[in-house]
């Protein structure tokens, strides 16, 4: 997240200075050890965002792991988007974004790539999903109750443990990792 008040403030930079410095691009070539996540939500389409088209862009130039991730309180597989994803109609809040944002896109291949990435993301996602409600058995037509709780339920994890209550031949295993930025 950039500064973008634009206040003139003692010793910020402005929104086009900020971007002079390629910030994002920065970020990509440390190498993260864990690629790029991209959140995607229920109340907005962000791949509508022509910024976060860009962040996609460098990623795949950077030759990062690229994967999508959902809260799965939030999901259901019918509320996944159907339709092919048009990036190219892609909007901006500052209009001369926008010219200097598609050069950059057009200049790596356009976006016909970046609408297969994310074709490519969102059917790994709901991959995932199904295959989680699968093996838990806490499909609508399994178990409507469990199915209803998962779309109350504050977080995933007491979701998990709730469809999984009756389970208990499953054994779990966990692990820690830390991360430093």
């Amino acid at each position: 997240s950039m500064y973008q008040p634009e206040d003139g403030a003692v010793g910020g930079l402005s929104i086009a200075e900020q971007l002079q410095c390629a910030p994002f691009a920065k970020i990509l070539d440390s190498r993260p050890k864990y690629g790029m996540f991209v959140v995607h939500t229920t109340t907005c389409n962000i791949y509508s965002r022509l910024w976060t088209l860009h962040e996609l862009d460098e990623a795949m130039h950077a030759k990062l792991e690229i994967r999508g991730v959902f809260d799965i309180c939030r999901w259901t597989p019918e509320s996944w988007p159907r339709e092919a994803q048009r990036s190219e109609l892609g909007l901006v809040g500052r209009l001369e974004d926008k010219h200097m944002l598609e050069q950059l896109i057009f200049s790596r291949g356009g976006f016909e790539r970046l609408d297969k990435l994310i074709a490519n993301l969102r059917g790994d996602m709901l991959a995932q999903m199904q295959s989680l409600l699968d093996s838990l058995g806490c499909t609508a037509t399994r178990d409507p109750i469990a199915w209803e709780k998962r779309t109350i339920s504050r977080t995933q994890d007491d979701w998990v443990y709730r469809c999984m209550s009756n389970r208990r031949e499953m054994k779990f295993s966990s692990t820690s990792e830390s991360v430093t930025w």
